[in-house]
């Protein structure tokens, strides 16, 4: 096997019949690979001559396009390589290997290159089936949670509320419009901030504190809440 290289099919290369199993071409890699890497010199170009064939002889999609090729198409004409006992050492060997080395890359990257599939065409859709395709049914519960909050918002806004309970003091009277704003009087004195219903809690905020109140009630004439600890405001318009 010592020729290796100068054969001319990958096959040749790795001295295995083009039948060898997967693990028949490793077991040749194998021995092949020691014997040029314990060679002195190193032989780089047989190393990568080995190693490329093992590479595709060992994957299953590119030893199928390799064998493919073999089938359909003359390979190029082998480089015979003198022995190393009738070539003594110099630039000519050298650029011997070099130009074995450029040959074997062009050939796998040529045996390898695999085109890409070509999408297949959309299939046209018959006029009559598309005018009579039935619309796509959105569940109720998918377009009426978005809406859910706005609805509710609508019912704080209009009229004044007036509310009663422990924290109004005199009086308490607030107006909430849909800007989320809200302005009003508390014990005889204005009061304005804003307000954002989320859930089921109202959260009122001036200038100086913010307020979340738990929503027990909302209904169009009525709205309670609650701050906890019996602290609870009743409103109505």
């Amino acid at each position: 096997m010592a020729d290796a290289p100068n054969k001319k099919t990958l096959y040749e290369i790795l001295g295995v019949e083009p039948a060898a199993t997967a693990a028949e071409i490793h077991a040749a890699y194998e021995a092949l690979a020691a014997s040029a890497q314990g060679a002195a010199p190193v032989d780089a170009a047989r190393q990568l001559a080995l190693k490329e064939a093992h590479g595709i002889l060992c994957n299953e999609r590119r030893r199928a396009a390799y064998d493919q090729s073999l089938r359909q198409r003359d390979l190029p004409p082998p480089i015979e390589l003198a022995d190393d006992d009738d070539e003594g050492p110099g630039p000519g060997r050298k650029a011997a290997w070099v130009g074995l080395g450029l040959v074997l890359i062009a050939a796998i990257w040529w045996f390898t290159r695999t085109p890409a599939p070509k999408p297949a065409p959309a299939r046209a859709v018959p006029a009559a089936v598309a005018e009579t395709a039935p619309a796509a049914v959105v569940p109720a519960a998918a377009t009426a949670a978005p809406t859910q909050e706005p609805v509710r918002d609508t019912l704080l806004h209009g009229a004044t509320w007036r509310c009663q309970g422990p924290l109004t003091g005199r009086g308490l009277e607030l107006k909430f419009a849909p800007d989320g704003t809200y302005a009003g009087q508390s014990d005889g004195q204005p009061v304005r901030g804003d307000y954002k219903l989320a859930a089921n809690t109202l959260t009122l905020s001036d200038s100086s504190q913010t307020n979340p109140f738990a929503v027990e009630e909302l209904a169009a004439q009525r709205l309670v809440i609650s701050r906890g600890e019996g602290r609870r405001l009743t409103c109505t318009r």
